[in-house]
């Protein structure tokens, strides 16, 4: 399958330094969205340290081998390892980090990988960076929220509506470098011709509904225009947070 994909990050209009860290890899078709944590040190070095580790964790020596995996079964049990060994090696990079010295202390970064092997997007990731898949007219999310409101809402103690205004709605239950037995979520979706996946960061996905990047996918274009679009969207909603976008476009 044939695709297309462009990222792109911005500070937003309120925070004076940006955390977030993109990385398109358009031969190995590997996507990483990282953010750095707000309100602790070192969050760009974070981000991107964790970013960089993860795309030295995955080769193309290695992403090859699982393309040739004998069956669909097998290559998404590779993909599965590979991708949650590489979150784990970054986990490992960003803690010994943290440990360097004081302006280090403490430094975390949620983050999300994906990695497209032909019609398959594999993903990983920590904490709230999200996977969107727009098919048919329809958006979904791929992937849950390591997060306290995330788990509020599956216990049913909290609506939707409460979410987007709880008191704890930016504190995330997993992230890179914030503890040492780390266990990433991992999912497998089949895609097909004209599929779009948006990765982005909270920037962008707490400032718009799924219905308005939706929007914005249903006007088309190549992926470095929707990416643009998703951004300036997000900053005319208010830009309160670094904002990061990847969209990948599945051709015919």
């Amino acid at each position: 399958m044939k695709v297309s994909a462009a990222g792109l990050t911005d500070m937003g209009r309120v925070r004076d330094r940006n955390e977030d860290f993109i990385l398109v890899d358009w031969w190995r078709r590997l996507y990483v969205v990282a953010d750095g944590m707000g309100g602790r040190p070192a969050g760009a070095l974070a981000s991107e340290t964790a970013a960089r580790k993860i795309s030295e964790a995955l080769p193309g020596a290695l992403v090859r081998s699982i393309a040739r995996a004998r069956d669909q079964r097998w290559r998404t049990r590779l993909a599965r390892k590979a991708l949650i060994c590489a979150l784990q090696s970054a986990n490992r990079a960003v803690l010994a980090l943290g440990t360097s010295g004081y302006a280090c202390q403490g430094m975390a970064s949620t983050v999300l990988v994906g990695l497209l092997i032909e019609n398959h997007l594999y993903t990983a990731h920590a904490g709230d960076v999200r996977a969107y898949l727009v098919r048919g007219g329809a958006i979904r999310r791929l992937t849950r929220d390591h997060s306290v409101v995330e788990d509020l809402l599956e216990l049913g103690r909290i609506d939707p509506d409460q979410a987007r205004t709880h008191p704890k709605r930016h504190l995330v239950t997993k992230a890179i470098g914030a503890q040492e037995d780390l266990e990433p979520g991992f999912v497998a979706t089949p895609l097909r011709p004209r599929d779009w996946i948006v990765l982005c960061s909270d920037g962008l996905w707490n400032l718009l509904e799924e219905d308005e990047i939706l929007a914005e996918l249903a006007m088309g274009g190549p992926p470095e225009d929707v990416t643009a679009r998703l951004i300036e969207k997000a900053n005319s909603a208010g830009g309160h947070d670094n904002i990061a976008c990847v969209a990948i476009a599945c051709g015919r």
